[in-house]
C-alpha cells in the first residue's frame, strides 16, 4: 500500500481502494495519515525516488482477529533516496481491519508517534 502511493498511485485510486482512510486525518495522532505520504512522496521539490519498505524487518506482522475484526502490528523500515543518498526510517503501524463477504479491508491507519505506546490487545 506504502509502496503504491509513492509509485504514482493517484489519492483518489487509493480511496476508492479504501474510502475510510479518507475520513478523518488526525496529524497529531497519526491517524490516516496515508494523504501525507502521497503528498510527501509526490513532491517535485523534495525528489524522492525508489521508496520501499521491509515490513518486517524489525520484527514478524502479528495479526489479532476477534470476528469481523483484526488489529495488524507492523513494525518496518522504510527507505527512499532523496538527494544526497538513501535514508532509511524505522515505523510501526497499527492496521484496524473489517471483514465483509469474506474480504478484509484496511480501514484505519495509525502510525505509532514517538513516545506513543503502541496498543497491545486485540480489538474490543
Amino acid at each position: 500500500m506504502r509502496n503504491q502511493l509513492t509509485a504514482g498511485l493517484g489519492i483518489e485510486e487509493f480511496w476508492r481502494t479504501y474510502p475510510e482512510l479518507s475520513y478523518s486525518h488526525e496529524l497529531g495522532s497519526g491517524i490516516n495519515l496515508d494523504v501525507m505520504l502521497w503528498k510527501w512522496s509526490h513532491d517535485p521539490d523534495l525528489a524522492r525516488r525508489s521508496y520501499r519498505t521491509d515490513l518486517e524487518s524489525h520484527e514478524p506482522i502479528r495479526v489479532f482477529v476477534r470476528a469481523n475484526e483484526a488489529l495488524a502490528f507492523v513494525h518496518g523500515t522504510e527507505r527512499w533516496e532523496p538527494r544526497g543518498g538513501e535514508t532509511i526510517g524505522e515505523f510501526r503501524t497499527v492496521l484496524t481491519l473489517r471483514r465483509s463477504d469474506a474480504t478484509w479491508t484496511i480501514v484505519k491507519t495509525d502510525e505509532q508517534m514517538l513516545g506513543e505506546r503502541p496498543a497491545t490487545d486485540p480489538p474490543h
